[in-house]
Formats: structure tokens, sequence, C-alpha cells
């Protein structure tokens, strides 16, 4: 099992995009992810780490501002995405509680800050039951009235 929290992926293009997962488990809570690829693997996504496969994604940004962009930014079939902001998304990945299309309002993408701006609407949206203490900044979590997706916690 690989867990990625408060971290920040950018520009992870090639085959397998930002990370695969096929043959075990990768679990990532409270990232941003930009102008990069999410490849799934094929089958069902299991999160729980008693019978692990797949992808599973909360509390998440991904974002893919990349020209030529393609219309799903995270494909195949053994995701799980929950309480995340996916942006460009046509196709709903399975989960629950996602915006898909919805621009996060990053302050500065093509600079690399990737905090949230004053409007985004990842601000206080992160699943109400879920426990991160402090962002990739330190910061800590929540500054509003519940936990901010991504990486980033708006203060």
């Amino acid at each position: 099992v690989v867990r990625i929290v408060n971290s920040v992926i950018v520009g992870q293009t090639g085959s397998d995009g930002a990370f695969v997962g096929p043959d075990g488990l990768v679990l990532v809570s409270y990232s941003t992810i930009v102008d990069s690829v999410i490849e799934c693997g094929t089958g069902v996504a299991s999160c729980s780490v008693n019978a692990p496969h797949g992808v599973c994604i909360e509390n998440s940004i991904i974002l893919n501002t990349a020209p030529n962009a393609p219309a799903n930014t995270i494909t195949e079939t053994a995701c799980r995405v929950d309480f995340s902001l996916v942006r460009p998304q046509s196709t709903a990945p399975t989960g629950t509680n996602n915006m898909l299309g919805v621009d996060p309002l990053l302050v500065d993408v093509p600079a690399g800050d990737y905090h949230l701006q004053s409007t985004s609407p990842a601000i206080d949206a992160a699943d109400p039951t879920a426990t991160n203490p402090t962002d990739f900044d330190g910061i800590l979590r929540p500054q509003g009235a519940a936990n901010d997706l991504g990486a980033f916690e708006r203060q």
C-alpha cells in the first residue's frame, strides 16, 4: 500500500500518469495534482487494506490545465474518488461527493502557486468525518468551518 498525503504532484504525463495502481493500492488524501493524468488500472477499486486494489482518492484537487488535456484526467476502472474536485473529467469515476469539471480557483497555476483563492469551491469541502491535522505548509486544519480540499488549507 502506498499512501500519499498532503502532497503536490505536478506534470506527470507519461504513460502511467501520476501513479498507477494495478497490483496493490495507492491511497491519496489531501493532495493537489496538477497537469497530470491518473491511470487507475482495471477491475474494481478496493480501498480496504485487507483486499487492496487500484487508486483511492479523497479530499483532493486534480486539475489538468495542460494544452490538449484529455477529457478525462482520471482513467480506467480501478478508481474510487470521494470528496474531490477533478477538472477536466467528463466521465464520473466511482465515488461520492465530487465536483467534476469545476475550476478549483488556485492562486497562480502557471507560476506554481497551488494555494486556494478566497472564492475557491474547494474551501470547507472535505469529508466532514476525515481528519488531517495540518496541510502541506504545516498550517492547522481546519481554518474555517471544515477542512479544505487539496494540499493547502486556506488561511
